[in-house]
């Protein structure tokens, strides 16, 4: 049985990059990188990605088990899907997980803009997880009502991508609640004791 399931997949915009002085890019001027090549290590602990900038990283496939379908089965395979945004990494035991360039980034490069453990989590992604769940559904059932790529909501749901407006308000649609409640400005649905 084979699912998949998206990690901080590439956002819809592309911007302008330009130079910077001092330590990196701002995150106004962040461009999406894009993979050349990825490969497992010969122990496949490891996954190993070219970028298009020429920047080589080795990212433990480990790093993936933030995963839904994270079941820690050994990692057969990955290929580049996207165009080169995206990668995905097949497992023994059937899971294939695909993930976003900016995942090695955020896990491997110390001047990236949103390394792990420098930017503070969006609560509006906390706030669509928690309508999401209670409303039973899953990333794809979310998916499927809002037309936006289930790596896509999972960025949302990190924090790792602010949404526009009219992404909220697609996203509020299909939970059923104002776009005001995903901010945390709106009524919760209230559960009287009885």
């Amino acid at each position: 049985m084979s699912s998949t399931v998206g990690l901080m997949a590439p956002g819809t915009q592309r911007h302008k990059q330009t130079p910077r002085s001092g330590n990196g890019l701002s995150k106004r001027d962040y461009v999406e990188p894009r993979f050349v090549y990825v490969v497992l290590s010969p122990r496949k602990d490891a996954i190993i990605c070219k970028f298009d900038s020429g920047a080589l990283y080795e990212m433990p496939v480990a790093a993936l088990e933030c995963a839904e379908t994270w079941d820690g089965s050994a990692a057969v395979s990955v290929s580049v899907v996207e165009k080169g945004l995206g990668a995905a990494v097949q497992f023994a035991s059937g899971v294939l997980i695909d993930f976003a360039s900016d995942l090695v980034l955020y896990h491997c490069e110390p001047s990236y803009p949103w390394r792990k453990g420098t930017s503070k989590p969006s609560r509006i992604g906390e706030h669509i997880r928690e309508f999401r769940e209670s409303a039973g559904m899953s990333l794809e059932d979310l998916s499927s009502k809002t037309g936006i790529a289930v790596p896509n909501l999972s960025r949302l749901e990190h924090g790792k991508h602010s949404p526009m407006i009219e992404t909220l308000q697609k996203i509020a649609r299909a939970l059923d609640v104002p776009p005001s409640a995903l901010l945390g400005r709106g009524t919760r649905k209230m559960v009287k004791d009885s």
